[in-house]
């Protein structure tokens, strides 16, 4: 049903509320909202007369018998249904207010910069959904003492009483008229900026300037159509400009209705996605959509999609730039697809219908293939700024134009507006012109969302760490930033270990940069692309970095950063729609490094079968891994060089000579201490990597210091420090300091090892091959067959331990499959193998599986980095600890640096592999009690909750998480193992098991062998309340707790 009449566009009365009121009178039977009722596909619809007296009951609701002051700025920042949303502007304007609505992702900072700028001290919201925002906004503003009532909307049954059922009889009151007469050139309502230069900006909308958005082809063309043009905007945010446009300003122009998502209040509004979207669009009845261009790029993916867009009116994407391939895809499937353009400052200039004959709008029709070109109404007076390079900026003029007035006016000469948007001409047809770029380099994301990369980049660049730098994601999903260090910081980015160093140094500057970023504008460490010292970035004469060519040279790499959190994010979005309930099971174990674990589609796939449905693969995703261990095991056993044949040097030095490698952390530390003080041992060789943290001889005092270890010792003839890299030959040391150490050398403890849990068997090949570089150093040694080599492994290799089979042994396993698993712990079982095959070789050698090293004596350090001490500082804000069944097998870091040394020292044959676990394990519980008690020595101790309630506590603040919360409850970044050892004891929980097990479902192992070797393990007590409050007396101590 067609509208009887449509109101004037002549000026004759103001939009709002006028536009409204005339529906009212002559379509009040025509829908302006309708949406799929919930569980059906009946329609229902919201009529013009619902909606006008709507707007009437929000009116008395917010300004009752006209109280308080006219033309008062009200700020709306609501998270609510389309329906209940739009009429709430509408009734505020009936009302004498200036509703200025504002995106509840902007920062409380954010909104009191426009709230203080607009003179606004009233807010309407929903609270109960809003309620971390609205709070943080009491805060911002009563710390700045400036006044601001908050108050909740109308309700939507206040608004609607009988919605979609209201007739002419039921009883309504009209707001009486105001008492005084806006004057077009009156501010009607505000709008805001992006915000990506900074703070939004507030932005006034007067009479006149709504009525000229209104007289724009993108909303007057509809009137020409032969049928009608019911536009799903559905996914448009309601206080976007292009939200207004399409929800509010198209039907009441057109008077036809849009096409919505049901209502949901009081529960939140529905969360637009492509799959919902394009379903509601379906099931609503609408004939046209308009979407932002990464929806298009998804379903340009679907067949089916595409057919359905094909039977619609029209697509219109608008808010960034849409890829040709999937452009052409519509096109070539007989989709009407068209570009739209617009802006909060100007409106939404662009003709939309023009590739359609049908519509007989006064238009120049152009090809379809042109869907990318624009035409820009003739309403507009246009100046076009020639760049240089084939772009001209677009200046958009009112001087001497009455049929447009744009709402801020920039331009230094005369009065218009510089819209800082870059076009290209169409190479032959006159008029038509597409959008390229932004003069102030402004990335549009695939969502529509604009980041202006300059004030970052600033930020960031202002560090004395950084020489350059560069933000990308242009029609991407998300921003990332490539960094120049220094000469002083430079490193090389294919160095996992030092690109992981550096973004963690430069990681506090990233944060302050995204601390008043909007959400979508924030970067992620994992988004820094660190640059090639081999290739600086491209700058011009006057210094500064060059976009394009920059982005040429790391396009593959930028290509890959983007591609595999696209495919992550892809995973995830299907796996969440899925109506299958082993899929829905899986998201909760899809890691953050899924993409970057399982590198090809081979293994991506296998992997994400293997989640949703480990029972039936018969055993595709173990074997791809296990081939890969394999693979690397007989890479790296190849070919070992001669043992040498000398027998001398450990009797006339008179003592042990010990390469160590990594002394620095907190193991090697200990070690060091350990092997210093120990009589049997003449000299060691303390050796590590450079860094930029300082000379290992400042680090090691450091590290000794923190750890409570005499110092003094490093001041002992005994030790000497290298530097250096034993991937490479000669570990990267002079001749005469290689040959030395070969020719001296007794015993080579190798505990070097990258820490980090969460990438692939691929990223520690390096660690591999200087792993491989020290046995043939130790092989073919001066000291022959003297020469033991220790390898300081990880209970780690057995992650996929089949536990029926009992106690993980003191023995070389030959299976690979029972070390699938995290790449560290692949890694580590590789090593194992390869000194297991250079044993039969003639190298004595032992792997040490190390399990939980829990603080030492003297003073508890435990890092503040590992799981346990992160747990407990979050345990302290969420107000309770995890209890969970079964035992832990913590053993002190001195304890295991004497294992060590006993197993280095041992005058019988050690076996090929030992197992450094508590051999007296304790009760989970037990230990948690005693940390209980630690916190709070004067107060009662925290409670214990079950472990999947404590991780849902972490789940819940994880979902709102702002910079502090990761701070005060670090357990959010760990979130995925947190949930692994949940599910393990959930697991555990329901088992009638009689054996000890240990919790979180980690194997058992047998230390009956390690014990006869070593005094350290055979004597060492169980962990006790004392052990514990050394642990909370350290991280006191750090001010970690």
């Amino acid at each position: 049903m067609s509208p009887s009449a449509v109101p004037p566009l002549d000026g004759s009365f103001r939009v709002l509320p006028g536009f409204v009121d005339y529906h009212h009178v002559h379509n009040p039977e025509l829908p302006v909202f309708q949406f799929a009722r919930d569980g059906s596909d009946d329609v229902a619809s919201v009529s013009f007369r619902e909606f006008a007296r709507a707007t009437h009951r929000i009116a008395h609701a917010v300004r009752p018998k006209g109280t308080g002051k006219d033309r008062e700025v009200v700020a709306l920042i609501a998270h609510c249904d389309t329906i209940l949303y739009i009429p709430l502007m509408v009734g505020m304007i009936r009302a004498g207010f200036v509703p200025f609505p504002i995106s509840p992702r902007n920062s409380t900072a954010a909104i009191y910069n426009m709230l203080e700028k607009t003179s606004c001290h009233r807010l309407l919201t929903n609270a109960s959904i809003l309620q971390p925002l609205i709070d943080g906004c009491n805060t911002e503003f009563t710390a700045k003492g400036y006044e601001l009532h908050i108050e909740e909307i109308p309700t939507l049954s206040q608004a609607y009483p009988k919605l979609g059922e209201e007739s002419a009889a039921d009883p309504f009151v009209e707001y009486p008229p105001l008492e005084y007469e806006p004057a077009m050139d009156d501010v009607c309502l505000y709008l805001h900026s992006s915000g990506s230069t900074g703070f939004p900006k507030p932005i006034p909308q007067t009479h006149r300037t709504i009525l000229h958005w209104c007289s724009f082809p993108s909303v007057t063309e509809s009137r020409y159509h032969p049928r009608p043009v019911i536009w799903g905007s559905m996914m448009l945010p309601s206080f976007h400009t292009l939200g207004i446009y399409m929800q509010l300003y198209a039907p009441l122009v057109s008077g036809e209705a849009v096409v919505t998502f049901p209502p949901k209040a009081p529960a939140p509004p529905v969360m637009p996605n492509p799959q919902n979207t394009l379903e509601h669009c379906r099931r609503g009845g609408a004939t046209a959509v308009v979407v932002v261009p990464a929806f298009l790029e998804v379903w340009a993916q679907n067949l089916e999609a595409v057919k359905f867009l094909a039977k619609m009116e029209m697509v219109t994407f608008a808010g960034g730039p849409l890829s040709s391939k999937a452009g052409d895809v519509y096109v070539k499937n007989g989709v009407k697809i068209n570009a739209g353009y617009g802006g909060t400052e100007f409106g939404a200039p662009a003709y939309m219908f023009d590739i359609d004959p049908e519509n007989k709008a006064p238009h120049v029709l152009k090809n379809p293939k042109d869907w990318a070109w624009m035409r820009l109404s003739e309403r507009m007076k246009m100046r076009w700024i020639d760049q240089g390079d084939g772009t001209y900026e677009l200046h958009m003029l009112v001087c001497t134009n009455e049929n447009h007035q744009v709402s801020v006016e920039n331009l230094p000469d005369v009065r218009g507006y510089a819209t800082s948007d870059l076009w290209e001409k169409h190479p032959t047809i006159e008029g038509l012109w597409k959008i390229v770029g932004r003069t102030d380099d402004v990335l549009v994301l695939a969502s529509g969302e604009k980041t202006v990369p300059g004030p970052m980049e600033g930020h960031i660049g202002h560090s004395p760490m950084v020489q350059g730098t560069l933000m990308f994601g242009r029609g991407r999903n998300q921003v990332g930033i490539i960094i120049e260090p220094t000469s002083e910081y430079v490193i090389d980015p294919k160095d996992e270990k030092a690109l992981v160093e550096f973004r963690n140094k430069i990681w506090p500057v990233v944060e302050e940069a995204n601390r008043d970023a909007p959400a979508f504008s924030r970067l992620f460490k994992e988004m820094i692309l660190v640059a090639d010292p081999a290739r600086p970035l491209p700058r011009a004469a006057k210094g500064t970095v060059q976009r394009k060519p920059t982005l040429a040279l790391y396009e593959k790499e930028i290509d890959a950063l983007l591609s595999a959190t696209f495919l992550r994010n892809r995973i995830i979005g299907a796996l969440r729609l899925s109506v299958d309930v082993p899929a829905k099971q899986a998201l909760s174990a899809l890691t953050q490094n899924l993409v970057y674990t399982n590198p090809t589609i081979r293994q991506l796939a296998s992997a994400v079968a293997a989640l949703v449905s480990p029972a039936t693969l018969n055993g595709l995703h173990d074997k791809a891994p296990a081939k890969a261990i394999s693979a690397l095991i007989e890479k790296y056993s190849a070919d070992f060089p001669n043992p040498s044949t000398s027998n001398s040097n450990l009797t006339s030095t008179g003592g042990a000579l010990v390469l160590v490698t990594g002394t620095t952390g907190s193991l090697g530390s200990y070690i060091l201490a350990t092997l210093l003080e120990d009589s049997r041992i003449a000299k060691v060789y303390a050796f590590n990597r450079k860094s930029h943290a300082g000379s290992s001889v400042e680090r090691q005092k450091a590290a000794f210091e923190d750890r409570g270890l005499p110092v003094d010792l490093l001041s002992s003839s005994k030790v000497a420090f290298l530097e250096g890299d034993a991937t490479v030959q000669n570990f990267g040391l002079s001749a005469e300091t290689y040959e030395k150490l070969h020719s001296t050398v007794t015993h080579v403890i190798h505990n070097a090892w990258r820490l980090d849990f969460n990438l692939s068997l691929s990223s520690f090949e390096p660690n591999i091959r200087a792993t491989r570089n020290l046995i043939d150093f130790a092989l073919t040694a001066k000291s022959g067959a003297l020469v033991k080599f220790l390898f300081t492994s990880s209970i780690a290799v057995a992650q996929s331990w089949d536990q029926s089979k009992g106690q993980y042994p003191e023995e070389v396993i030959s299976e690979p499959e029972y070390a699938v698993g995290a790449g560290y712990g692949e890694g580590k079982y590789v090593v194992e193998q390869i000194l297991a095959k250079v044993f039969e070789h003639g190298l004595h050698s032992t792997s040490l599986r190390i399990g939980q090293i829990c603080g030492g004596l003297p003073k508890g350090a435990w890092s503040t980095s590992d799981w346990v001490p992160i747990l407990v500082k979050s345990s302290l804000a969420l107000g309770c600890l995890p209890q969970a069944k079964g035992v832990v097998s913590w053993i002190p870091m001195h304890t295991v640096a004497s294992v060590i040394s006993d197993v280095a020292l041992a005058s019988v044959d050690v076996p090929l592999a030992l197992n450094v676990v508590h051999p007296h394990p304790v009760e989970w519980n037990s230990i948690m009690g005693d940390v209980a008690q630690a916190l709070s020595p004067e107060s009662s101790p925290l409670p214990v909750v079950p472990f999947e309630e404590w991780v849902a506590k972490i789940e819940e603040k994880a979902l709102k998480a702002e910079k502090e919360d990761y701070e005060s409850i670090p357990a959010i970044r760990l979130l995925d193992f947190f949930r692994k050892l949940a599910e393990a004891d959930k697991a555990l929980q329901v088992t009638d098991k009689e054996d000890v097990v240990e919790a979180g479902g980690v194997a058992r192992f047998s230390t009956a062998k390690a014990e006869a070797l070593s005094e350290a393990i055979r004597t060492v007590g169980a962990l006790t309340s004392a052990d514990v409050k050394r642990w909370a007396a350290y991280w006191k101590g750090k001010a970690f707790i």
